[in-house]
């Protein structure tokens, strides 16, 4: 009997141990489940924010591109203005030159024309010192 309860006792042992190590291995096991339900959470999470960050990239390409373009207009048309504003200062520069060429001819004109008065006076003063009677 002795032999038998010691021998029931070791199976009650190995049973029992068995059991435990039945119990750990399933409380190991959720343990992976509910870490690898949370990991796959986090990816799936991850990748949203992935794809939300790839439409802000998108949107900011876009962005860029429109920026870009505007740019490269603003510097056509400066560099229009700055044609426009070489050709105005060169025009500028030859109307003064024509101005003060007329404001010269003005004055010879105004020098001969009052030399023409002149003469024209002295001419009538004439007129009417001959036709006096005396």
């Amino acid at each position: 009997m002795l032999g038998d309860l010691s021998s029931q006792s070791f199976l009650t042992k190995k049973v029992m141990i068995k059991v435990m190590i039945n119990e750990e291995l399933k409380k190991n096991l959720e343990f992976i489940v509910e870490q690898q339900a949370l990991l796959a959470s986090r990816i799936e999470q991850l990748s949203e924010n992935m794809l939300a960050l790839k439409d802000i990239v998108v949107a900011n390409a876009h962005s860029l591109e429109r920026l870009t373009n505007l740019l490269e207009r603003l510097v056509t048309i400066q560099e229009k203005t700055d044609n426009n504003v070489v050709f105005l200062a060169k025009f500028q520069e030859k109307t003064s030159t024509e101005v003060l060429e007329l404001a010269h001819a003005h004055a010879q004109t105004e020098e001969k024309l009052n030399i023409f008065i002149s003469m024209f006076e002295k001419y009538i003063s004439q007129i009417q010192d001959s036709n006096t009677p005396s």
